[in-house]
């Protein structure tokens, strides 16, 4: 389908720079989405083993996605650097069955809690992702209420203690904020890639991690993984966010206060990743 799709992107893009049509062509696009979603999170696997983890704990969640030295490195660089109060999960959104199993041995291995998330029906990207990221959230957060959780992406690697828990006893949520703007139209949203909440915050609302378009007839924006929630959660009310620095080291890669992002690591060959993992 996202195939489909991406042969009729010439087409999209010019209509939707036609202001009305582009904005009722959004509107279609929004439900069709929505609606994929909806039935995706629907799809039920057994999570019962999740009952026996700590629910004061922060969960962190990381998506994984066909690579498993950025997970043999995400799993080292947690034991070095989380305490007792931080939970580990990795969420597999992996299109290779075959790395799906690599991934699952190591995290049997390491005894990292590991779940093999549905077989994901879109191919783009951040379609892809936004869909892992509402079925964990309705389907785990929702339902076993940790005290907090977090997303970040498979090649994000904490440098130092993380506090983060300590953070979300103040705040509401901590993230990477991303901001859209374009004449009229000014919004912002937690990266999907780096964010945490504290979970009886989100509770009031319905979370939605998917990637957008904002449209007001006049104009339009889009907005990446994470964006659905601006509307959703950021837009209206008056949540308490405290906003991570992002600075670019000598390899191009980001620091994101104490955490390193190997920016475009599915683009990047394997020696250049092993390269840069091994000054983690």
């Amino acid at each position: 389908m996202d195939n489909f799709f991406k042969k009729l992107r010439p087409l999209h893009e010019f209509i939707r720079e036609k202001r009305w049509a582009g904005h009722i062509m959004l509107l279609v696009e929004d439900t069709m989405n929505n609606f994929i979603s909806y039935l995706y999170v629907k799809r039920k696997i057994d999570i019962s083993f999740l009952n026996n983890l700590p629910k004061n704990n922060l969960w962190i969640i990381c998506v994984a996605f066909n690579n498993s030295i950025l997970i043999k490195k995400q799993i080292e660089s947690f034991r070095k650097n989380a305490g007792s109060e931080i939970t580990l999960i990795i969420a597999d959104n992996s299109s290779d069955k075959n790395k799906r199993d690599i991934i699952k041995t190591i995290c049997e291995q390491e005894k990292i809690c590991y779940i093999d998330l549905p077989k994901n029906p879109r191919t783009q990207a951040s379609l892809s992702h936004s869909l892992s990221l509402n079925w964990i959230y309705y389907n785990i957060i929702k339902e076993e209420q940790p005290f907090a959780f977090g997303f970040i992406d498979h090649d994000i690697f904490p440098l130092s203690k993380i506090d983060i828990k300590e953070k979300l006893n103040t705040y509401d949520a901590y993230g990477l904020k991303q901001e859209r703007n374009r004449d009229d139209i000014h919004t912002w949203y937690l990266w999907a890639g780096f964010c945490f909440y504290r979970t009886a915050y989100l509770n009031s609302f319905k979370p939605n991690f998917s990637s957008v378009a904002i449209s007001n007839w006049k104009n339009s924006i889009g907005l990446d993984t994470g964006g659905g929630n601006f509307e959703r959660v950021y837009k209206n009310s008056n949540i308490k966010v405290l906003f991570a620095k992002k600075q670019i080291d000598s390899n191009g890669s980001e620091i994101i206060d104490n955490w390193m992002h190997i920016a475009k690591a599915s683009f990047k060959s394997q020696d250049d990743i092993d390269n840069i993992i091994k000054k983690i």
